[in-house]
């Protein structure tokens, strides 16, 4: 769960044991490419959770089916000054005049995320919101160098805005969809694997998505990114072109997902084929991107339009730390939770399902004494991120020879992980979650928490 971007590919095949390079890599996944300090390798403690948080929004990533090569028409985009400021606005040259046909939305704005979608095209209704979820990272010295994910909307995502690597800690997006419009979430839920075909009469664009990602490190650069040849096997072949929106400099990307060289995925629903995405950078600093996808070519017009209703408010307010109250009892949680000595009733008092991990806990400490004997976790930055939901930012470290190699838990300093911990009835909490992956960490096939 990742980047202000696309994440690399897993390198990491399942029929083999993780190497320090593979959860390496995937830690650094989740974290912002921008980052001033080198980012840590996760241990193993944690590597089966973070791997498939990961791999989890890499798949859902995807399944929109982005990218291709269609021919672009030189265009400008013309894009409301209220939204980017002072400056030049060149006009969109169509084949169709699509504002005449496509009148302002009869509603209620939309606002999310510190934006307002303020015009869809007719019909068009929202469907969903998101946001990056943040995890907390020890020794993080800026407010945006944090590890997230982004999950929901049942992995229908604004492809070409990822690949563009437009998604961050800080990414908050809305989708919205004619009636009739595949939802891939009701599709995954329904085990087909044949292409979907789209309504009768839809039209495109079928689906829309607005981004916004506040408070990145810098701007990516969008061209590049999706000019990159390595996104052919990815997303396919994007053409791009550079033009400006009210005198910022800003991309418009269109694309086919019928030239995706990945065989192995399974194909894209009929009305995602076709994307369209304007994306670019404002005066604030925010990446903004509207992109569009439908049956047929989306009409860069329509997605000025979407743009050109935009309005940015602000910033919402980001995680922050907890009080020290707060800080002190999940201190106190992690410290019970994982430190050896901690009698049994108290180890069940700071986790989750405590109770039916206690035997659990005594098994990995007969199996492997000297790591349960040495064991340490130190809370390093703690961010709420939900209300009840602390994210803590973790240093890990233990000796232990006899533990296997593949846990990458040999080593003999500390490395940077995070968990949770929750509110509970029973008070602070650190979550079975966090508990399970340091076991599953081990390697250990019969060491394993219970359903």
């Amino acid at each position: 769960m990742t980047v202000a971007g696309r994440t690399p590919p897993d390198p990491t095949p399942t029929n083999r044991t993780p190497t320090a390079d593979d959860l390496a890599g995937d830690i650094r996944a989740l974290r912002g490419p921008l980052a001033r300090r080198r980012a840590p390798v996760e241990p193993a403690a944690f590597a089966a959770g973070v791997r498939a948080r990961a791999r989890r929004r890499r798949t859902r990533g995807l399944i929109g089916g982005v990218a291709g090569l269609v021919i672009l028409v030189a265009v400008g985009i013309a894009t409301s000054p209220r939204l980017l400021g002072g400056g030049s606005a060149a006009t969109v040259v169509a084949s169709t005049d699509p504002l005449e046909a496509t009148p302002p939305m009869s509603r209620t704005p939309h606002p999310h995320g510190g934006f307002t979608v303020g015009w869809l095209p007719t019909r068009m209704t929202h469907r969903g919101d998101l946001a990056a979820r943040v995890y907390a990272s020890p020794g993080s010295d800026a407010p945006n160098n944090l590890a997230f994910a982004i999950d929901g909307l049942g992995g229908d995502f604004p492809s070409l805005t990822e690949a563009a690597r437009f998604f961050g800690p800080f990414t908050y997006i809305s989708q919205f969809a004619l009636p009739g419009a595949t939802d891939p979430a009701a599709v995954a839920e329904s085990g087909s694997t044949a292409p979907v075909a789209p309504a009768a009469g839809l039209i495109s664009p079928a689906l829309v998505w607005v981004t916004v990602t506040w408070d990145p490190y810098t701007a990516p650069n969008a061209a590049a990114q999706l000019s990159d040849g390595n996104l052919l096997g990815q997303v396919g072949a994007v053409d791009v072109t550079q033009t400006t929106v009210a005198g910022q400099p800003a991309v418009l990307a269109r694309a086919d997902s019928d030239t995706d060289t990945d065989t192995a995925r399974s194909p894209s629903p009929a009305d995602h084929r076709y994307r369209a995405a304007l994306l670019w950078t404002a005066p604030n600093g925010a990446l903004v991107a509207v992109e569009g996808a439908g049956p047929s070519p989306v009409d860069p017009a329509i997605v000025a339009r979407v743009a050109e209703g935009l309005t940015l408010v602000g910033q919402p307010a980001p995680p922050a730390p907890p009080d020290e109250t707060t800080a002190e009892a999940i201190r106190a949680a992690f410290h019970d939770a994982f430190t050896a000595g901690v009698p049994d009733d108290r180890f069940a008092a700071a986790v989750q399902d405590g109770p039916a991990l206690t035997s659990l806990r005594e098994k990995v400490a007969a199996r492997y004494p000297r790591f349960a004997a040495t064991l340490s976790v130190q809370i390093d930055q703690m961010l709420v991120v939900a209300p009840g939901t602390v994210s803590a930012g973790l240093w890990v470290s233990f000796t232990d020879p006899a533990v296997p190699p593949q846990a990458l838990l040999a080593a003999r300093s500390p490395s940077g992980a995070f968990g949770e911990a929750v509110l509970t009835p029973a008070g602070w909490q650190v979550t079975r979650a966090a508990y399970c992956d340091l076991i599953m960490g081990l390697g250990t096939p019969d060491l394993r928490c219970p359903p």
